[in-house]
Order: structure tokens, then sequence, then C-alpha cells
């Protein structure tokens, strides 16, 4: 679906869109619907499991509320789940994993973008959960570049890349997808009582990524996709290679109804979308 075109009627519930070696779906509110994880429940995974492609055995769930840049290599995650001849993958505290091809990859969200990121060759797949404290080191942020980082990559998108040049991947031969993720009212106002500091860091920093500032200096928002796409485009990936799903999070509707579960909107904010990709 491109970015500009109407939402039509097939895309009110899911949305499938192929990206090179993947098939990628994104489910979302209307009718009821919520995607939300308890992973205390021993069936909690059961409404993913019942849309996971028969084919698929192996299901990877990182669990990502750190935000914090990690890219987990499989060794790191523990079977969480064992049903009916499929088997969650999870216990693991990070962004994101590689997904070897017949397996697939799921995270529920409300408003962060999910990125499949693959080589030209297809050789292999990575998707990571890009929230906004992902993309951003919050200590280098407030203390300017010369400040000390708390973590070893100030954004996941950086970590990424990183892990590809160890397989021999340049970042020219990248390829990127952006699912399910915000784009409009990421408020982060310059003068907000408790936060002022960090917003006008954050929005100062953004400056540097085209399309990234939404409405500056009226109510501030910040796009993540473009945030992702111009932390790619810094570190070398071509624009061309980079895709978006057309989707807003806080902002689309359909008849009236809002479409997705986003945590900038009071009525859908304890809900969650599920996006899942298939590296078929």
């Amino acid at each position: 679906m491109s970015q500009s075109a109407p939402l039509q009627k097939e895309h009110v519930v899911k949305t499938i869109k192929v990206c090179g070696p993947a098939l990628v779906g994104c489910f979302g509110i209307l009718g009821g619907q919520d995607w939300k994880l308890d992973r205390t429940n021993p069936n909690g995974f059961d409404h993913i499991l019942n849309v996971l492609p028969d084919e698929v055995q192996r299901l990877w769930m990182p669990v990502p509320t750190k935000a914090d840049a990690t890219i987990a290599l499989s060794p790191e995650f523990k079977k969480e789940v064992q049903k009916d001849g499929k088997t969650v993958m999870g216990k693991c505290f990070a962004d994101g994993v590689f997904i070897p091809k017949g397996e697939a990859f799921a995270i529920t969200s409300a408003d962060c973008p999910t990125v499949a990121m693959y080589d030209r060759k297809e050789r292999h797949m990575l998707c990571f959960h890009a929230g906004r404290d992902s993309l951003f080191d919050r200590s280098v942020l407030l203390s300017g570049i010369s400040g000390t980082p708390s973590r070893e990559h100030f954004s996941v998108v950086h970590n990424a890349l990183s892990l590809f040049r160890e397989l021999g991947v340049l970042p020219e031969d990248i390829f990127m997808n952006l699912f399910c993720g915000i784009r409009t009212g990421f408020q982060h106002q310059r003068h907000h009582f408790m936060y002022g500091e960090y917003n006008s860091s954050l929005l100062n920093w953004c400056r540097r990524y085209e399309g990234a500032l939404v409405n500056e200096n009226i109510t501030d928002e910040i796009d993540l996709h473009a945030i992702v796409r111009g932390q790619a485009i810094e570190c070398g990936v071509p624009s061309q290679h980079i895709h978006f799903d057309g989707i807003d999070t806080y902002h689309d509707t359909w008849t009236g109804r809002h479409l997705w579960a986003s945590a900038r909107s009071d009525p859908r904010k304890k809900k969650r979308n599920l996006v899942l990709v298939h590296h078929r």
C-alpha cells in the first residue's frame, strides 16, 4: 500500500505485504481486536499462533521493553511456549533478532515501527523494534555529541547495520521495510514542565533527518519512520532501498473508526497491534 493511497476495505483489519524474502502482516484493532500479549498465561500466545502460517514451526518474539538498541543472537533466546507443533522463542530482552529462513518474527506494539532489514542477495533477514528510545541514546542527547554514551550503539539502526557488516554486507547492499508505526501526533513540546529539556534535545537532533519534524514550534511532533530512514541514510543505505507501508497508527481511520492501537491516544493506548514477519 503506497503512502499516498487511500485505505481500501481489505486493509482495515490487516495489511499483507511482500518485502524481499518476507511476507509481512500488520494486524490492527478494528472490531475490538487487541493483540496484547500476556506472557504469564500459558494460553497467552494463542491469538498470535492462530494467525501464524501453517508452515512456520518456530516464532521469534524478543521482549523490547528496555528499548536499549540490543539485537540478540539466537542462543540468547529460550523456548517460551510449545503448542500444536509451534515453538515460541522468547525470554530475551532485546529489540531484534536475525530470523532464519522458514521461520517468523512477531511483535505487539502501539506506535513503534517494526523494521525488516535484509541484504541484496536475500541471505539474511533481521527484524527489530524501532521505538524512540531504541533510536536515541538519551545520555548522548542530554549531554551532547561529546557526552558519555550509556550503551554501545546510539541507535538500533546503527547496531543492525554493524551486524550486517560483520556478515560482509555493506550498507549499500541493505534493503529496509518499515511497518505499523506512528507518523503524526507524537508530540515532544519544548516547554513541557517535566520533559522540556529532553524534548528540546531530541527535536534539535532530529533536524538532521529529513521529514523527522512535523509542525515544529507548533505541536513539535516527530515522525519515527523518517528518523529510521535518516539514520540509515547517514550510515550509507541508499534512500531508494528504504520503504514504508503507508500506515500511521495515530491517524488512520475507516468509516470514522481507528484502525490501529496508539499509545498517543487515550482510548487506544492500552491495546496493541501485531506485526508478523515470515522469512520465506
